[in-house]
């Protein structure tokens, strides 16, 4: 309760330097996300969009509209703001990621491993990723390649029990059966 009204006061003090600034671009981002963090997801989402009409290639303003919307389950919706992320900086980890997830649930694998592989090409070393990856691309049908990064990841880490799964089933699916009961071995 005493965090709650910490934070209604720092609102009321953000409102008024909005009003005062109103193209301050950090003050009204400060003040969107007060308000999330309030969840107070429509005066969010004003903000957000009121920061796009200032600056409509700002990446924060844009993710913040994409995670206040992902909160109310309007994918589609975040999504765009998520492609705008991505239009204006390629590499963002966060905005390929949420875009990966996305693509994924509306069964579009081939834009996932597009955002996935933009991941990795910012920060290869994220095992979660490049797993995922792995698996996408046996879902895909490019098991050798989905094989080789599971095995880049058991050679890097050879204690962690789902590198050694996606390894496994993907040999599985490629029909090599000693290889996959090896790897699916390891993983226990």
């Amino acid at each position: 309760r005493a965090d709650d009204q910490a934070l209604a006061g720092q609102i009321e003090e953000l409102r008024q330097a909005v009003a005062k600034e109103p193209k301050n671009l950090e003050l009204r981002d400060s003040l969107a996300r007060a308000y999330a963090a309030r969840s107070q997801p429509r005066e969010a989402e004003a903000e957000y969009r009121k920061l796009l009409e200032i600056a409509p290639t700002y990446p924060p303003a844009a993710m913040g509209l994409a995670l206040v919307l992902l909160r109310q389950k309007r994918a589609d919706e975040a999504a765009e703001s998520l492609r705008a992320v991505v239009r204006a900086s390629p590499g963002d980890i966060q905005a390929n990621t949420l875009l990966a997830d996305y693509h994924e649930a509306k069964g579009n694998r081939e834009q996932a491993i597009q955002h996935l592989e933009a991941v990795r090409r910012v920060n290869g070393a994220l095992v979660a990723v490049t797993l995922r990856l792995a698996w996408l691309y046996g879902q895909t049908g490019r098991v050798g390649e989905g094989i080789a990064l599971a095995r880049d990841v058991v050679a890097a880490q050879p204690r962690l029990a789902q590198a050694h799964l996606v390894l496994g089933t993907l040999e599985l699916g490629r029909g090599r059966v000693q290889e996959a009961v090896d790897a699916l071995s390891a993983a226990t």
